[in-house]
């Protein structure tokens, strides 16, 4: 949990306390999640409660992801200028506020606005969250360190839904928007207060004659490298499928064909998020030991797999194995855009760098639902193909991925000086 220090410069993490620092982070976004958990489910539901249509109901769901989308970068380039703790304290307040406007909000025309800003919260704390954790970490520990901070995302998340509707049912709707606003508000606190982040200096050496920071694939930092744009694709295809196959089209497959019931297709969801939650831990280890290509290529393989047999499922059991396969393979891929692209630049531009990863995935959360929806209405009803398309788009990236990490990253020029220790790819 300790940063590493480049020859002839100080830490920034000298005046902090990592293990403090590192309880803070996870403990915050552990309350975070259980707060977004509560309400998450709930946002279309009360858009309909409040008099909304259904389009309504679908846009408020898009403006809490067009916030986050436009918060993200601009979020991680402010953590990497004034520190984390500002950034990610701002974004709990933000959201606990805005939970208690939703919670008095009696016209569904006010919830769009109130959703998408909602979204900036939630965009700013969780940007702040993500760097302030890989920051921590070390080209040894950066596997471990971010399969640990999804596992206290998963363990907030979880119950938060259960929470949330029985909130609503025995108080009343606004209900667990107050709940939200104070597990938010608790997050919040927590990191005002423990979290202590030190003085703000540079962490990598510039390359002789360049005045910047190296990136692993040598290209300046002020451009893109080509492999991020691959692992931008890659955070993308997950939570485009995480909201569009997962979220939204595996329901109707479990109940329409399959002959399931809401709570038992909510039932196997939650044994097999308990699933991946181990897998995600082995994903971490794997990274960490070097094998990083092999461990996604198999989770790739394995998330195919599952797609194939979920798009023809017409049974219980075929279901129920299928959601299982899926969600623990997706432990293996999860972790990985975002270690990688912790180590394409230095620790002083990893807000930023972690802002885009961020916006190219909550994009993939908006669009996903909605292309799905379509292409099922297309196929007139039939589910296997928007599943199959899918499966077919997201085994092509993370095939591209594989290849590519699977070749040498970083020029023997930087390997030699040392100074990029913790963004090696190999």
């Amino acid at each position: 949990m300790h940063e590493e220090s480049t020859p002839g410069h100080r830490s920034v993490a000298q005046d902090e306390n990592p293990r403090l620092r590192y309880w803070a982070v996870m403990v915050s976004a552990f309350f975070a999640s259980l707060g977004y958990g509560m309400v998450g489910p709930l946002l279309p539901l009360h858009a309909r409660a409040t008099g909304g249509s259904i389009a309504v109901a679908g846009l408020v769901m898009s403006a809490l992801g067009l916030g986050r989308v436009v918060t993200n970068v601009a979020a991680g380039h402010a953590g990497d200028r004034y520190g984390y703790r500002p950034v990610i304290a701002f974004g709990s307040m933000a959201w606990a506020v805005v939970g208690v406007l939703y919670s008095q909000a009696k016209a569904a025309d006010r919830l769009i606005p109130l959703s998408f800003a909602m979204g900036i919260g939630r965009g700013a704390q969780w940007t702040g969250l993500l760097a302030s954790a890989v920051s921590l970490s070390t080209a040894k520990t950066r596997g471990r360190m971010l399969s640990v901070l999804s596992t206290f995302d998963i363990l907030g998340y979880c119950p938060g839904p259960v929470i949330g509707g029985l909130l609503a049912e025995r108080i009343g709707p606004g209900a667990p928007f107050l709940g939200l606003a104070v597990l938010e508000a608790i997050a919040g606190i927590i990191v005002l207060t423990l979290l202590r982040e030190g003085r703000r200096e540079k962490r990598e050496a510039p390359l002789p004659g360049t005045g910047t920071a190296p990136s692993v694939t040598g290209e300046r930092p002020d451009r893109l490298p080509r492999l991020f744009r691959l692992l931008a694709a890659g955070q993308f295809m997950i939570l485009f499928g995480a909201a569009g196959t997962f979220g939204t089209i595996m329901p109707l497959i479990g109940v329409a064909r399959c002959g399931l019931s809401a709570s038992q297709v909510g039932g196997v969801l939650s044994l097999s998020l308990g699933l991946m939650l181990l897998s995600m831990q082995v994903a971490g280890r794997l990274f960490d030991a070097g094998f990083r290509w092999q461990g996604l290529a198999g989770g790739t393989a394995a998330g195919v797999a599952a797609m194939v047999v979920l798009a023809y499922a017409r049974t219980g059991t075929a279901f129920s194995g299928a959601v299982a396969l899926m969600v623990v393979a997706s432990g293996f891929v999860y972790p990985v855009p975002a270690a990688l692209a912790a180590g394409l630049f230095g620790h002083d531009r990893l807000g930023q760098v972690m802002g885009l990863l961020q916006t190219a995935g909550d994009a993939g959360s908006c669009i996903g639902p909605v292309a799905l929806g379509h292409i099922v209405e297309m196929a007139k009803g039939d589910y296997a193909v928007p599943v199959l398309l899918h499966a077919s788009i997201y085994s092509t990236v993370f095939v591209s991925l594989v290849a590519a990490i699977r070749r040498p990253q970083i020029p023997a020029t930087i390997i030699s000086r040392g100074t990029l220790r913790s963004g090696s790819l190999t």
